[in-house]
């Protein structure tokens, strides 16, 4: 770091011994540079002067993130969150170090789960997932206009209708808390994608600063749309949503930059969307012919084709599929046994 910079910095704490800004202006010329271990000291000494100070708070709790220090992070959030209620980024940093906990505690889970031991796995994940959605939450009820922290949260809300209706006994409703959390996935993964598709509607210069391209929401809010959308059963819609993804990503209305707008064809969120296009097209190319039967079932015969007994039978499918009135009734259940049936 120059002299220069450092000598108008004493300059202002010697004119005002009782500001704590010269040290938080230190404390960022430091970090910025590279110079973590200054920027502390620099911090440290702003909250000596002024400990209420929001920005020196949240800017220990930042470095100390960074170090993996996460309980004192967290405590420096706290106070965050204690002098300014509204302070949304601390709101949101909560929301990351909660997420980052729930991959510890599923990688500890598979782990033991490897070892032979019984776990609850829902039940040890959901409470820590539904900290991180609330931290999220309320971080955009502050602040709406957060693309990447409303992406978090609907990938998120994705995670929970995977996992949380495994602590739900009744499996009624059970599926009702998988719908809830894919419907708030979409509705906040749509709510991302329409706003994208507002931003390439318009005229923008061609080369954006760094705080208008993080305004504006990332193409993987399609991925969150179409996989939502797909589970709640519309296949249609889905396979659109990956469609206008690959469409948009070569598309310099929506990735302005052509640097990043390149690297984006090697990214895992582009992979994705083309993977389940491939997945959804697939599954389109099955063809289904419409039989009218002379006879009505009886056990154990089901017409002139053939149950496969190479793999595991479909125990549902074998005892309750049946013909009646010149109509075959499929009856899929893979409940019990876990397998895969195909027709042909």
């Amino acid at each position: 770091v120059s002299a220069e910079p450092l000598r108008f910095l004493d300059a202002a704490k010697a004119l005002d011994p009782l500001s704590a800004d010269p040290y938080y202006a230190e404390g960022r010329l430091y970090q910025r540079r590279g110079h973590f271990i200054e920027a502390l000291a620099s911090y440290q000494a702003g909250l000596d002067d002024d400990p209420t100070h929001v920005l020196l708070n949240y800017s220990v709790a930042e470095l100390n993130l960074k170090s993996g220090v996460l309980p004192v992070a967290k405590d420096y959030l706290g106070r965050c969150r204690k002098y300014d209620p509204m302070f949304y980024p601390a709101h949101t940093m909560l929301g990351e170090i909660a997420l980052s906990e729930v991959d510890r505690v599923r990688e500890s889970l598979l782990i033991r789960i490897n070892a032979g031991d019984s776990v609850d796995y829902a039940g040890e994940l959901v409470p820590q997932m539904k900290e991180a959605a609330a931290f999220f939450t309320s971080s955009l009820n502050i602040n709406p206009a957060q693309p990447q922290t409303r992406l978090a949260l609907a990938t998120l809300m994705l995670r929970l209708s995977e996992v949380a209706p495994l602590t739900v006994s009744v499996s009624s409703n059970a599926e009702s808390v998988r719908k809830a959390y894919l419907t708030k996935a979409r509705d906040l993964a749509r709510q991302l994608k329409d706003q994208l598709e507002a931003f390439a509607a318009e005229d923008h210069p061609r080369n954006p600063t760094e705080r208008e391209l993080a305004a504006v929401p990332n193409l993987a809010c399609y991925n969150v749309y179409g996989y939502a959308l797909y589970a709640l059963g519309e296949y249609q819609a889905a396979l659109s949503a990956f469609k206008d993804h690959i469409a948009h990503s070569r598309d310099r209305q929506y990735i302005p930059d052509a640097t990043e707008r390149n690297e984006y064809t090697n990214s895992a969120a582009l992979a994705y969307a083309v993977d389940w296009v491939e997945r959804i097209e697939q599954n389109q190319r099955q063809y289904f012919k419409i039989d009218e039967f002379e006879q009505d079932s009886t056990p154990n015969y089901y017409g002139t084709w053939t149950i496969p007994m190479k793999l595991k039978p479909d125990t549902g499918f074998t005892e309750r599929t049946r013909i009646r009135g010149g109509k075959l009734y499929l009856e899929v259940n893979q409940k019990e046994t876990g397998a895969i049936s195909r027709f042909e």
